[in-house]
């Protein structure tokens, strides 16, 4: 899924999302690490929405890409 699927599946389920958080924006290449120290290079940014209870705020174009990561989990 890229960034403008993403956007237009959002907006579909009413979740707002932005372009830019911090020092990171879409279609960023970033590097995601797992809660087990797993690291999955070249992931790219689809989106950012406000932090859910979980505290994961960065949506990234992997098989959960409906599931945000926490911004320390990237790099």
């Amino acid at each position: 899924m890229n960034a403008e699927q993403f956007k237009q599946w959002a907006k579909s389920r009413n979740i707002q999302v932005f372009d830019k958080l911090e020092n990171f924006m879409i279609n960023q290449k970033v590097t995601y690490t797992n809660e087990y120290g797993v690291s999955f290079e070249d992931k790219t940014i689809i989106g950012f929405s406000s932090p859910n209870s979980y505290g994961g705020c960065v949506f990234l174009d992997k098989d959960s890409y409906w599931f945000p990561v926490k911004l320390s989990q990237i790099k």
